[in-house]
């Protein structure tokens, strides 16, 4: 069956990459313009995608989880929509997972970003809240909206809400409830992956 993966993108990747001086280490995640610096310049990418390469699972929360779901099934059947804050860190992380995944076979559906906040608030703090709180309902919307498209042309959907900003991961968790597809998650902490639609239709099942 066709699969498509919503995943909720975060910068996991580029704190990773930091550790290892594989990128500046001293680049604080809010710090837009040093961020766009390195987004404007092609080697950025092309070192965190060496990176990636080098240990996919570990690179990235995101990766991880999704690599386990994947595991040894037909990639040519398999779909993946990113998306993130629009914030430079954001989006230098989702363009090297999606080029790295691209590279492996997988085919992408167009990436999505969302008010992350610290962009907008270079120029209003007040403007930066208030398109925050629009951009979740908006994000909400277009989740159920391609979910729902997705459903109908035969595909079986996951949510991936691993990665990213807690409001979008508990938006893109509502979306999956909402919809009843399977979601996946895993904690930092743990070496588990959790399927939460699934658990919980057992866990009625049991009452």
């Amino acid at each position: 069956m066709k699969e498509f993966h919503i995943v909720s993108t975060g910068v996991s990747l580029i704190t990773n990459a930091q550790r290892k001086n594989v990128i500046e280490s001293d680049i604080k995640i809010a710090d837009e313009n040093k961020w766009k610096l390195l987004l404007e310049n092609p080697q950025t990418i092309e070192k965190l995608k060496d990176f990636i390469r080098q240990n996919p699972r570990q690179s990235c929360a995101e990766l991880n989880t999704l690599l386990r779901v994947i595991e040894g099934k037909n990639y040519d059947n398999i779909e993946v929509y990113l998306f993130g804050t629009n914030t430079n860190s954001n989006e230098l992380a989702r363009r090297a997972i999606e080029s790295y995944l691209k590279e492996i076979g997988i085919k992408l559906y167009n990436p999505y970003e969302v008010s992350g906040y610290f962009f907008e608030a270079q120029f209003d703090e007040e403007y930066a809240k208030d398109e925050f709180k629009k951009g979740i309902v908006e994000l909400l919307d277009r989740l159920i909206s391609i979910a729902n498209k997705k459903l109908n042309e035969g595909y079986y959907v996951y949510f991936n809400p691993t990665g990213g900003l807690k409001a979008h991961v508990i938006t893109c968790a509502l979306a999956g409830f909402l919809l009843n597809c399977d979601i996946y998650y895993m904690n930092e902490e743990f070496n588990e992956l959790f399927f939460f639609l699934n658990y919980f239709i057992c866990q009625r099942g049991k009452r």
